[in-house]
């Protein structure tokens, strides 16, 4: 059966987008969306915090080197190669989600 406009229904129905193409849209977006917040100028301050906590804990670490280390292109840094259980503790305490710990 054909509409006023010429399409047939069946056709018609088949130009849509199905409910799992908008979710998978829709998580898309999403994702590169958290990915940018991630990138805001916000993320300064998180940075700062995180070097200067940093070198408080690993007296022989430079704050203002580690802001710069940070903010480069590297997508992983290694701080420290070794470090005791009560640094580990303070350093786990900065509660920073990117700083990870390693076998």
């Amino acid at each position: 059966m054909t509409s006023a406009t010429g399409i047939s229904e069946q056709r018609a129905f088949e130009a849509g987008f199905t409910l799992v193409e908008l979710v998978v849209v829709m998580a898309i977006i999403g994702i590169t969306s958290a990915a940018l917040v991630l990138t805001l100028p916000g993320s300064d301050d998180r940075v700062r915090g995180a070097a200067e906590k940093l070198a408080l804990i690993f007296p022989d670490l430079d704050a203002e080197k580690l802001k710069k280390d940070f903010t480069g292109s590297k997508k992983f840094l290694w701080i420290k190669k070794k470090i005791s259980p009560e640094q580990m503790q303070l350093v786990h305490e900065i509660g920073d989600p990117g700083l990870l710990f390693g076998p």
